[in-house]
C-alpha cells in the first residue's frame, strides 16, 4: 500500500484492495488542464478476506457434504442388497416350510398360539385354515 506515493513496509507482504468511489475533484487548474485531482477510497481489505474466509469455508463444506452424501449411497445401496437377500431367503424358508411333508407350525412363545402353519399340519388334521388359526392357541 502506498502513503504519500512510497510503499509501506509493513504492509507489504499483505495484500491490499481499495474501494473508489469514483469522486474525483479538480483541485487547481491551469491552461484548462488538471494539475491535481482528489479522490475518496476506501480501504475494503478486511470486507475482501472476510470474503475469502466464507469462499474457504463454503468450499469446505461442499467437500463434507460431497463425502457423506457417497456415505449415504454406499449405506443404502448396501441396505437394498440386504434387504433383497432377506426377501430371497424368506421365500425360501417360505417355499421350505410349506412344502415339507411334516406338520410344522410357527407360535407365540408366551401363549403358544399357532401364527402360521403348513399344508402337512392342515391334511392331518383336516382342518380349514381359518378354523386352525382361531382354535390353535387352544392346542398348545
Amino acid at each position: 500500500m502506498k502513503c504519500n506515493g512510497k510503499l509501506n513496509p509493513q504492509s507489504a507482504s499483505i495484500p491490499h484492495y481499495l474501494l473508489s468511489q469514483g469522486l474525483f475533484f479538480p483541485f487547481s487548474i491551469k491552461k484548462k488542464e488538471i494539475v491535481n485531482i482528489v479522490a475518496t477510497y476506501h480501504d475494503i481489505t478486511k470486507l475482501k478476506q472476510a470474503e475469502a474466509e466464507l469462499t474457504k469455508h463454503r468450499d469446505h463444506l461442499e467437500k463434507l457434504v460431497e463425502q457423506r452424501t457417497a456415505e449415504l449411497q454406499q449405506e443404502i445401496a448396501e441396505r437394498k442388497q440386504v434387504e433383497e437377500s432377506l426377501r430371497k431367503n424368506e421365500e425360501k424358508f417360505s417355499k421350505a416350510f410349506h412344502c415339507i411333508p411334516i406338520i410344522c407350525g410357527i407360535s407365540e412363545i408366551d401363549t403358544g398360539k399357532y401364527m402360521e402353519v403348513n399344508q402337512a399340519f392342515y391334511n392331518k388334521l383336516e382342518l380349514i385354515s381359518v378354523d386352525i388359526v382361531e382354535k390353535c392357541h387352544t392346542i398348545a
